[in-house]
């Protein structure tokens, strides 16, 4: 479940840069390559305008953008990561953008800065108990837009997609250690 939030994420981030994130299905036909791709940037499109849509709720009752509230998430659910600097490469976002969003989560009281013992040029965000009933909220939301994502696929088309999303995963990571060891 979180492999396809973390995706929806991205594509809702990065919208009007979507192409760059594009998971392209090839195909040995040239022309239904350019089909698929269409239809995944279609697809990949709608779902993060959805989501968005599912999300601007919580967004408006938080007084914060659509950003912020993934950050929010973010380090809600994955408490190891929780610098600025893992929002931002982990959510594929600009340093700046980060910086602005978190500023934003601060001033509405939602996280807090908190020095990490030894490391002086690292700050931990954490989130404050003000976020907790919005994160709670916020997983009813996810939750749901997830239940109505699935709808009409069965037991075995769920086991079957978690195992092409393991597959496309392991593959990322086998073409990622050889692209490292070209690059040493």
């Amino acid at each position: 479940h979180i492999t396809l939030f973390v995706l929806i994420d991205i594509f809702t981030l990065q919208k009007y840069n979507i192409e760059l994130f594009n998971i392209r299905i090839f195909n040995i036909e040239e022309s239904r390559f350019e089909m698929e791709k269409k239809n995944t940037v279609t697809l990949l499109h709608n779902l993060a305008d959805v989501y968005e849509n599912a999300c601007q709720p919580i967004c408006k009752q938080m007084g914060v953008p659509q950003t912020a509230f993934s950050i929010l998430m973010f380090l809600a659910d994955n408490p190891e990561y929780y610098t600025a600097k893992d929002v931002s490469k982990f959510h594929a976002l600009k340093a700046n953008l980060v910086s602005f969003n978190v500023n934003k989560l601060v001033e509405e009281g939602y996280l807090e800065r908190v020095a990490i013992p030894g490391n002086r040029r690292s700050i931990r965000l954490v989130c404050t108990k003000k976020a907790e009933p919005i994160i709670e909220e916020g997983r009813d939301i996810i939750r749901n837009f997830y239940t109505n994502l699935m709808q009409g696929m069965s037991e075995e088309d769920m086991t079957r997609f978690y195992g092409y999303m393991d597959l496309i995963g392991n593959n990322i990571m086998i073409l990622k250690k050889s692209l490292e060891k070209k690059n040493v």
